[in-house]
């Protein structure tokens, strides 16, 4: 069975980013209230973010003529296809958030502000990242 390779470093980063979430313990010093309001903010934020610097990237000399729309087959790092890594980090984060989160809640003492923050910020940029796709569809390729 053939894996893509940017398939599996994608996967590799992801699965770290879950570990590091499943054993972050309790080495914070965040609150243990959670502010809602504030993940509210960071979920509204982050898109308008991403936006603004895929704009940028849609009139950059260097980047791609047609972006593809984001996949885990495809290489994170490609500076001329910016939705790629914002794709990547942003499941990067919801997966650091979610198993941080549920590793809290499990201990008995719970810390969870940070945690939700982080899971906030990568919602945030996913949302983003399906925007760009939306008001860049110009650049976008066809699917499939």
């Amino acid at each position: 069975m053939y894996l893509n390779r940017w398939l599996a470093f994608r996967l590799s980063i992801v699965g770290l980013a879950v570990l590091q979430g499943a054993f972050l313990g309790d080495q914070t010093e965040a609150e243990r209230n959670v502010e809602w309001l504030r993940c509210l903010l960071l979920i509204a934020v982050a898109p308008v973010m991403v936006l603004f610097v895929v704009g940028i990237q849609s009139k950059n000399p260097l980047s791609a003529e047609v972006w593809r729309y984001p996949a885990w087959s495809i290489n994170p790092f490609l500076f001329a296809e910016p939705l790629q890594g914002f794709h990547l980090i942003g499941v990067s984060f919801i997966g650091f958030g979610s198993a941080a989160i549920i590793s809290q809640i499990l201990q008995s003492n719970p810390k969870l502000t940070l945690m939700t923050d982080v899971l906030a910020v990568g919602v945030g940029i996913l949302i983003g990242v399906y925007l760009a796709t939306l008001v860049y569809r110009r650049k976008m390729t066809g699917r499939g």
